[in-house]
């Protein structure tokens, strides 16, 4: 899964295949040997009775791993190592660990505390923050996603123009500990679930009979997004035409002020008691960090489906952020 963020990407070319025979669970690759980037095809049989009614989790391990005393699992995980050693690349068990630096220049100097804004595009979109350390480099998790998607990467510093991304071993060797803050389901789906916990104790304590199901909405089309449901959403197309995106939020966005100071036009959110946020707040189009604000407040009203605003402050990994204005 790799193949989605290959800037400056290095992928080991997979010479070859090894067949096993385990109590029962048959592996077979379409041939012995593959080249770079080419589609690996495994064909997996359970002889016999039903190992995992729920499914399987398949790992990629080097070789030279494995040749050279390497450690792997199989059958429960109470079971015994078949090969003693160690244990170096770890599972991902939780999305893709991308491990990589930014760099500059021709010389690829590392570039210590550069800030990296990269947005997963396509039916589920993302949107993430992180900083190198001192010696460039970065580390940190994608949540599970479906099928393979492209990333939109940009940074916002003075010359960051020459800054790449060079992914690393594309095999993790050790998981990020920043992980994400897990999805707010009870934000999103307050009502339903509240009517389910009703229903589950009512039919405890007094044996009400009906199926109970609740049907939760469909959120694959990228109709919830990584900050839930927004405390503010407007749609240009219910208003007034107005031409002008900041004469738009001055009008109507109650939430939000488009200030201009030294030239530079800056967006501040405001909490429901009208305050300032403190911080900076994460301004999106289309899920991609908008850092030229004077292009952005160009943009036709009428081009735009909906404004989300969450005017309070948001964690996002371990950035902090002034609430969110996001436009689709």
């Amino acid at each position: 899964g790799r193949d989605s963020l290959n800037a400056g990407h290095r992928t080991p070319e997979l010479r070859e295949i090894s067949c096993f025979d385990n109590e029962g669970l048959h592996c077979q690759p379409g041939r012995s040997s593959y080249g770079r980037r080419e589609k690996v095809e495994i064909k997996i049989e359970a002889k016999g009775k039903t190992f995992s009614p729920g499914g399987y989790t398949i790992s990629v391990v080097r070789k030279d791993l494995i040749d050279g005393g390497g450690r792997c699992f199989s059958g429960l995980v109470t079971g015994s190592p078949r090969v003693p050693g160690p244990v170096r690349f770890t599972p991902e068990t939780r999305g893709v660990s991308v491990e990589g630096k930014i760099v500059e220049g021709e010389e690829l100097q590392p570039v210590p505390y550069a800030r990296m804004h990269l947005t997963l595009l396509g039916a589920e979109p993302d949107y993430f923050s992180i900083v190198s350390d001192l010696n460039g480099t970065v580390s940190f998790s994608v949540p599970p996603h479906a099928g393979a998607s492209n990333a939109l990467i940009s940074f916002d510093a003075e010359g960051s123009e020459s800054y790449q991304f060079v992914e690393e071993d594309p095999f993790s060797e050790e998981y990020p500990m920043a992980s994400l803050p897990a999805p707010d389901y009870f934000t999103n789906h307050r009502e339903e679930l509240e009517e389910l916990m009703i229903y589950t104790q009512v039919k405890q304590n007094f044996g009400v009979p009906g199926t109970g199901e609740v049907i939760l909405p469909d959120s694959s089309a990228g109709s919830f997004f990584f900050y839930g449901a927004p405390d503010y959403r407007y749609r240009p197309a219910t208003y007034i035409p107005i031409p002008v995106l900041e004469e738009f939020f001055f009008e109507l966005v109650a939430q939000v002020a488009i200030k201009k100071e030294k030239g530079e036009y800056q967006a501040v959110v405001m909490d429901d008691n009208h305050f300032p946020l403190l911080y900076s707040p994460l301004v999106l189009l289309d899920h991609v960090i908008v850092q030229d604000m004077e292009a952005f407040l160009e943009i036709d009203p009428k081009l735009i489906d909906f404004i989300d605003v969450v005017n309070s402050n948001y964690t996002r990994g371990s950035n902090i952020y002034g609430g969110i204005i996001s436009v689709i």
